[in-house]
Formats: C-alpha cells, sequence, structure tokens
C-alpha cells in the first residue's frame, strides 16, 4: 500500500519517531511497534526518554510564564490593559503555553497506557494505530487553531491599534509646576504619553522646571523642581482595581505609602481612599480612575482643586 507521505498520519509518526531514535520494526491492523537500541544497558523502560524530556520543557516554560504573569499583574497590569500589542501578546503567550502543557500531558500520558519492553539491548514501544491517528489529527487541529488565532488576533490587533490612534484626543494637560508653587520658576520641559485602549485610559505627565541660567547642556540644567502625574481611568470595576493595585504596588516600591482613612486632604479631594508616600506623593482612589501625583509642591486646598479641574478636562 502507498501511502501520501505529507498527509498520512501513520508515516508521518513514524518519521517523528525515528527522528527519536526509534525504527518502525513492525505494523499491523491494530498496532505500531518501535524498537530502539539502548546502549549501555542503559533502559528507560517506561517512556520515550526524549519525548519526555521535550515534553517536560513545556512544564518549565509554564511555570516561568505563570509566575512572571503574577509578577506582571502585581506591577505592570496597569499598562498592559492600556497597550492593544500587550493584551495580545499576553493572551497569545498565555494560549500558547497552555495548548502545549495540554499536549505535553497527552505525552505522560501515554506512559502509562503503554510500556516499553526490554529484548536484550533493544527497547520495544507498542502504541494502537488508533491513537497514533488521534494524536496526530490533535496536532494538526492545534498547529491550524494556534496559526489562526494568531492571525485573526493579530489582525484585530493591528485594526484596534490603529483605530486606537486616530482616537486618542490631543491632551494638553492645563497645569504648570510654577502654578502649583510660585517660588519655583525656570524653563518648563513637558513631556506626555497617552495610552488608550476599549479597556482603560491611561495619560502620564512628567514636568521639570530647569534654572533660567545653567541650560547651555541639556545634561548640565539644573533641576529646580518636578510634577509627575499619572492619571488612570476605567468604566470597568475589575480593571480599574486591578490597575490600581498595580500603581501602588509598583509605587510602594519606592516610597512607603499609608492610607489616610479621615482628614482634610481626603475630604479635599472628594476621593473614596488618599494613600500618602514618605514624600510628598499621593495616590488617590475614585469610583472611575486613579490619580497618582507627586511634585515639589504643598497639598493644600488651592492647589488641589487646580490639579482635580485640569485632570477632571482631560476626559471628555
Amino acid at each position: 500500500m502507498i501511502r501520501g507521505k505529507k498527509r498520512n498520519p501513520i508515516e508521518r509518526y513514524i518519521k517523528q519517531k525515528k527522528d527519536y531514535g526509534w525504527q518502525l520494526k513492525s505494523e499491523n491492523s491494530e498496532n505500531i511497534i518501535f524498537e530502539k537500541e539502548e546502549p549501555n544497558g542503559k533502559y528507560f523502560q517506561t517512556f520515550m526518554k526524549n519525548e519526555l524530556s521535550f515534553s517536560s520543557i513545556f512544564v518549565i516554560m509554564y511555570l516561568i510564564f505563570i509566575k512572571s504573569i503574577n509578577l506582571n499583574y502585581n506591577v505592570d497590569f496597569y499598562y498592559t490593559v492600556t497597550s492593544y500589542w500587550k493584551i495580545f501578546m499576553l493572551c497569545f503567550a498565555n494560549l500558547f503555553i497552555i495548548i502545549f502543557l495540554i499536549i505535553c500531558i497527552g505525552e505522560i500520558n501515554y506512559l502509562f497506557k503503554h510500556r516499553v519492553s526490554i529484548q536484550g539491548d533493544k527497547s520495544e514501544y507498542i502504541i494502537p494505530i488508533k491513537l497514533v491517528k488521534r494524536k496526530m489529527k490533535c496536532e494538526k487541529v492545534v498547529s491550524i487553531t494556534l496559526l489562526s488565532l494568531f492571525i485573526i488576533g493579530l489582525s484585530i490587533t493591528i485594526g484596534a491599534n490603529v483605530l486606537s490612534k486616530d482616537k486618542v484626543p490631543n491632551v494638553n494637560l492645563n497645569l504648570n509646576l510654577t502654578e502649583l508653587n510660585d517660588k519655583i520658576e525656570g524653563e518648563i520641559d513637558n513631556s506626555l504619553d497617552v495610552r488608550k485602549t476599549i479597556f482603560a485610559e491611561d495619560i502620564y505627565l512628567k514636568q521639570i522646571v530647569y534654572h533660567p541660567i545653567d541650560k547651555k547642556y541639556y545634561t548640565d540644567r539644573l533641576v529646580k523642581g518636578r510634577l509627575d502625574i499619572e492619571y488612570f481611568f476605567s468604566d470597568n470595576k475589575w480593571v480599574l482595581n486591578k490597575s490600581f493595585d498595580s500603581i501602588y504596588n509598583e509605587l510602594n516600591e519606592y516610597s512607603l505609602y499609608k492610607e489616610d482613612n479621615n482628614s482634610q486632604e481626603l475630604k479635599n479631594w472628594g476621593a473614596k481612599k488618599l494613600f500618602i508616600g514618605e514624600n510628598k506623593e499621593r495616590i488617590i482612589l475614585y469610583e472611575d480612575r486613579v490619580l497618582a501625583i507627586d511634585g515639589d509642591f504643598d497639598y493644600t486646598k488651592e492647589n488641589i482643586d487646580k490639579i482635580l479641574k485640569a485632570c477632571n478636562e482631560l476626559k471628555k
């Protein structure tokens, strides 16, 4: 019987086993039998050593990935959820690892269903043809599914990314550090980063005031004051809460924050929760937004009102 090498699953499986050192011994209507020389009398009596080692790689990859996911969700979730590219890579990587973990478990499952017998200096592996066909079909379906999901996900991500750039407003924070602290004067340098998806939006402003005289070289300019504002908002409660934890955990690495449950400043912010850092930092939680702020100024009622007015103008 002549088989089509590209299409016949039995032929492809035999080739796979040959790559691992297994030679076809015999084949009948029910089983395929392979044999493999084992030098120095070292036998792996229960499973094909190379394949188990290969499958173990995916277990290790999955464990590393899970640990990385936990770290990213605790620190960078608010950044991930505002980037279509990061959402795509996160989802696809997770799907990829999970699928191959399932394949790995399937491979290990053969350990308990099929035996490897020892005959002299050779190992013998017996597997039913029905299982081979099911296994090869599964691999083909998985490959096609992964490729299809990758193409679809990539297309959606590119389209969403293009549309989001078109819809991102020309944001301008109408607030200067010199308005919050009249003792600071000089050259103002602004940098603004806007990230937006259908799940959330994040605006980050970094403003530095330099000494008006020492500006011959950029690196030689003396900093007189700085203002950092992270303004995150989302209508999804779960996204908002996870993002708040993410922002809090990241900033808490640089400064210890303590919650202020009952003070005039909390009332001035009109917020649900207020967290005060060691060096004038603040994290303020509202129903649909998080405001993280740090700068060289005092949190007077007047300054708080200026900050809130400027931030509220950002969300149209």
